[in-house]
């Protein structure tokens, strides 16, 4: 099955193939294409909003179904910094060092660091509008751990882990993570259609 996925962040696109390639799934993104989202705004409130509305924009412009995914941390103590402005924070052109040091100096008095990944993905052209979401919780470190990964990974920590999702090998990081959870929904929903 052919599915061009709806991002230029190569760290996403490195899971969805992670995951959805095993399962046969031949996987394209938005360079393959010539796809241009300069027109596109994330207007939504949600993340499930942002996804489809994603989703709906770049199948628009291209025959094949799309699959899109917006995700972002949420922390407790700080409910108005990310969520779905997550990518925005400080700029979407800030380097994440500075970011995820920014987040830190912000959690340096809060005693609360609970925090949870959250992610929506929605698929458009396969059958109607499908939306399935993922989240894994977990706790803000007290400093910036490991290198793998992207984003917000090196200062999360999810439960019942000692470790960062920076500090994951690929492998571990997908068994668990909040797209993980989402796209094995998603090929939930598929095998119990082909079944």
């Amino acid at each position: 099955m052919k599915i061009l996925v709806a991002t230029h962040n190569i760290g996403k696109l490195k899971e969805f193939e992670a995951i959805l390639k095993p399962r046969g799934y031949t996987l394209y993104n938005l360079e393959d294409y010539k796809v241009n989202m300069d027109g596109f705004e994330e207007t939504g409130e949600t993340f499930a909003e942002n996804a489809m509305l994603k989703a709906h924009f770049v199948h628009a412009l291209v025959n094949m179904p799309v699959i899109s995914d917006d995700s972002g941390l949420m922390i407790d103590a700080l409910p108005d910094i990310l969520g779905v402005k997550s990518a925005r924070f400080m700029g979407e052109d800030t380097d994440y060092k500075i970011k995820n040091q920014a987040i830190l100096d912000l959690l340096s008095s809060k005693e609360d660091r609970s925090a949870a990944f959250h992610s929506a993905i929605a698929v458009v052209g396969l059958q109607g509008d499908l939306l399935f979401e993922g989240q894994c919780d977990g706790h803000i470190a007290h400093e910036i751990l490991g290198d793998h990964g992207f984003g917000y990974d090196p200062i999360f920590v999810p439960n019942q882990r000692d470790m960062s999702f920076a500090q994951m090998g690929d492998i571990e990081k997908n068994k668990i993570s909040h797209r993980a959870l989402a796209l094995e929904k998603f090929v939930e929903y598929l095998n119990e259609k082909e079944d």
